[in-house]
């Protein structure tokens, strides 16, 4: 399963299909590698679904947690480091899901000519209302945010 898991994810809520609660988190850390990587993402795609959010949202949405997710694992930490984390939380809040991912490795100016790589912020940007990315010696963090009512899902 997960190595180095750390969980906080509270019991799914009564909730209608079509409805998100306003109360509703998710939080979880883990060791940064590509099978964390996967089950975090299987993890916040079954919250999604058990919020009621549509199809649509919950695809694009995981695809974007995904990608950052990747990118922490990949690009955070050297791969000597002995415990390399990474965290994923999102909340509802005001019609509004925010979502964190972070690392605590250190961010790397992608190169100039990146090649069929490199498209992974870009695509969150395009899944989500907004990206805000905030590089520090001390590690990344990426905000999420979808307007859960302008988004048209």
């Amino acid at each position: 399963m997960f190595s180095g898991l750390a969980v906080s994810v509270p019991p799914p809520a009564e909730v209608g299909r079509n409805t998100i609660a306003v109360s509703e988190r998710f939080d979880l850390a883990a060791e940064a590698n590509p099978g964390n990587a996967r089950q975090l993402r299987a993890r916040f795609q079954e919250w999604l679904e058990t919020l009621g959010a549509p199809a649509i949202l919950v695809d694009d949405l995981t695809l974007a947690v995904y990608e950052g997710l990747a990118n922490a694992v990949e690009h955070a930490h050297p791969p000597d480091h002995p415990h390399p984390m990474m965290r994923l939380q999102a909340r509802v809040d005001h019609h509004q899901l925010l979502i964190t991912i972070s690392d605590h490795g250190r961010w790397r100016v992608p190169p100039a000519e990146r090649g069929y790589r490199g498209r992974g912020l870009a695509m969150m940007r395009c899944l989500t209302t907004e990206l805000h990315l905030h590089p520090t010696p001390h590690g990344t963090t990426v905000q999420l945010r979808v307007d859960l009512h302008s988004s048209g899902r």
